[in-house]
Formats: C-alpha cells, structure tokens, sequence
C-alpha cells in the first residue's frame, strides 16, 4: 500500500494508514508504526495454531482485510503475542509420532507393555533422514511386534508403512 492509502476496517469505517516510520491512525487512536503489519491469512493463521489459539479467537486485531493481505495491530490485546494460558505445544511431529497415526488407523495401537512409545520417540529424535538410514532396524521392529502380537507382517508393507510415515513428518515440518 502507499502512503495515506486509506482502508477499510471490519466495522466498514475508512481509516488512514501511513506506512514507514509514520504514525498510524487506525480504530480512532495513532499508534507506532511498528504496531502494524499486513502479512497474509495463513501466516495469522500459522502464527495461532503455533500458540494455541483460533483464528476467531484474535480476530479483534485484524484491522483491515484486502484479499488474502491482512493488516494487523500486534498492539491489540488479541494478538496472539505469546502462547495461550494453559496451552501445551504439541508433541514435534517426526516420523515416529506419523507412523503412531497411521498404525492406529488400521487400529494398532501401543499396549502397555511393548517399547512402542520409547521406539516411536527415538524415529523422532532421528528425524526423517536418519529413518531413512535406519529403515532396515525399523521393519525388524515392526516384524518383532507383528509376531508378538500374532498379526501378519511382509517387510515391503513394513518398508512402505515407513517411507509414508517419513514423507508426512517431511510435509509436517514444512507446513508446521
């Protein structure tokens, strides 16, 4: 936007927005320049799943909407400037925690006295690439399970079960 462009905030009032070092005047009051940014839907909506709110939640600090480029007052009491009281960040998603979610797709799930849980956070301390590297000590564990469980297991199952729990980890941490 250029200098003195003018807005529209969500109560449909025309408000005047300086850009660069200037004061803002926005919502009848001046505020630092600093205090504003525009910056795209999903980067608000990254920043709120990040800290553990909804998008509904902070939208009184959405000032004005043009398109898919938002301008947001970081001021405002309902921008998510830390993480929501009582918000626990979820666990990082690494290929463990994916192959977890797919497993208990197929309703598999970890009983309390199988090394599940230990192995699943050791794929995600490996990450993605280290899993690859590993694939072989991965499917023995797999196979291990499957016997002790008396379910049928073929490695290449095994191997393709791996490979797409990595391929979600990779598109988790991207996303994420």
């Amino acid at each position: 936007m250029l200098r003195g462009d003018r807005l529209l905030n969500q109560a449909g009032v025309w408000v005047l927005r300086r850009v660069q070092g200037q004061r803002h005047y926005l919502r009848g009051r001046a505020m630092q320049s600093t205090s504003v940014i525009v910056a795209k839907r999903w980067q608000l909506e990254q920043r709120c799943r990040q800290r553990g709110y909804t998008l509904n939640e902070v939208a009184a600090c959405v000032v004005a909407r043009d398109g898919d480029s938002w301008t947001i007052d970081t001021a405002h009491p309902a921008y998510p400037r830390g993480a929501k009281p009582g918000w626990d960040p979820p666990p990082p998603a690494g290929p463990g925690t994916e192959m977890k979610k797919l497993l208990a797709a197929v309703g598999i799930v970890a009983s309390a006295n199988c090394p599940c849980e230990h192995r699943a956070r050791q794929m995600d301390d490996w990450g993605p690439d280290e899993c690859s590297e590993r694939i072989e000590e991965i499917v023995g564990w797999l196979r291990e399970q499957a016997a002790e469980r008396g379910l049928p297991f073929l490695d290449a199952a095994g191997r393709m079960l791996i490979r797409k729990a990595i391929r979600n980890a990779r598109s988790a941490k991207k996303q994420g």
